[in-house]
């Protein structure tokens, strides 16, 4: 006789980390990163998604991006990312990846991909 251990749904979620690690392809923007305006879609969203929300981009991936802020924001909204060099970049916040600073760092994931001309403008 053998036993088999089945571990339950509730135990898995509460000892993993709701947090998820940056991967290996993204590119890390040194050594602050650069900054940019988040806007909620549609903007009838209330004064802060009308005006944008200040968010720095740390890593840069081809399609996704790691963002900081100093508040949370939603997870379930369409966004609108303005860089200054790339212009408006549409997409949503996928998750809430772990961040050093101990701001809130989220991934955004974009509607369409870099290309390389594009990621050597972050640079």
């Amino acid at each position: 006789m053998s036993l088999i251990r089945i571990t339950s749904k509730a135990v898995a979620l509460f000892v993993t980390s709701p947090y998820r690690q940056i991967s290996d392809d993204m590119l890390l923007l040194e050594p602050t990163g650069c900054v940019a305006r988040l806007i909620k879609e549609p903007s009838t969203a209330g004064e802060l998604g009308r005006l944008g929300l200040r968010v720095r981009v740390t890593q840069v991936g081809k399609a996704c991006l790691a963002i900081e802020s100093v508040i949370p924001v939603d997870l379930n909204a369409e966004y609108q990312l303005s860089l200054f060099k790339l212009g408006q970049i549409y997409g949503m916040i996928a998750e809430l990846i772990q961040s050093p600073s101990g701001s809130y760092c989220y991934l955004f994931k974009m509607n369409k991909m870099f290309d390389e001309v594009q990621l050597r403008d972050f640079y």
